[in-house]
């Protein structure tokens, strides 16, 4: 498929925006020739969701994307289109979900502290359990 084959397409959209999703994905070229990452972001136009589609090789951002599967995200208009494209920059700073999880092994090797910190955060939460005033009130009712 090329992004021209696309069904609905829109030629600029606005950061402030309400955006329906936003998906990349590697796509045909026009003369049929190359594979590029495309971009595109949904917003609304005459009532029917419409692609803004942006060449991601042409930006220069390709090399960051480089062996990262297709990428999806669905905000259903409850993020604005530069939110959405936030989203996406800050997915692809992560790398992959697995390179983040190896970073965060590899954390907790060195440190050693993730017991001690779940044990600390365990004991605050009793804490502000015990002064709560709800929840003494629903302790004592239930008594």
């Amino acid at each position: 498929m090329r992004a021209r084959d696309l069904p609905d397409t829109t030629e600029e959209v606005k950061p402030d925006e309400k955006c329906w999703g936003l998906s990349e994905v590697d796509m045909m070229t026009d003369d049929y020739k190359h594979v590029h990452r495309y971009r595109l972001t949904y917003v609304i136009r005459n009532d029917k969701p419409a692609a803004y589609v942006e060449d991601l090789h042409t930006t220069g951002r390709y090399s960051q994307l480089d062996n990262q599967p297709p990428l999806r995200i669905f905000t259903l208009l409850e993020h604005t289109v530069g939110e959405t494209w936030d989203m996406a920059d800050d997915a692809h700073e992560r790398s992959s979900a697995r390179e983040f999880l190896r970073q965060q092994q590899l954390m907790a090797k060195e440190d050693k502290t993730i017991i001690k910190e779940f044990l600390e955060r365990d004991a605050m939460k009793t804490e502000f359990n015990k002064r709560n005033p709800r929840t003494v009130a629903s302790i004592e009712r239930n008594k």
